[in-house]
């Protein structure tokens, strides 16, 4: 519910740099993925790499967004591809 407050709260500032959003996805990906809730943890990795289109490619931020999925794809039991994401980073 905090996690979800937080994005309302980005979403509705307009003056609120869209990395913030980015970051807070990241965030509630890893809570959802110590939950087991992994669908939920992919869709709100999707909301994230929706919000950091117009970062860098190299930017942390981005690169965080890969390995919290690179680690979610290890919870669901896709450790080689986990772990190829994981290196390419």
């Amino acid at each position: 519910a905090q996690f979800e407050r937080s994005v309302a709260i980005i979403d509705a500032s307009p003056d609120t740099p869209r990395y913030m959003m980015a970051s807070a996805r990241r965030s509630q990906a890893d809570a959802l993925r110590e939950l087991g809730r992994l669908g939920e943890a992919i869709r709100a990795l999707d909301a994230g790499d929706e919000a950091a289109t117009e970062l860098a490619a190299d930017d942390l931020r981005r690169l965080a967004l890969r390995g919290a999925r690179a680690r979610v794809r290890i919870a669901q039991g896709d450790v080689a591809m986990g772990q190829t994401a994981l290196g390419n980073q």
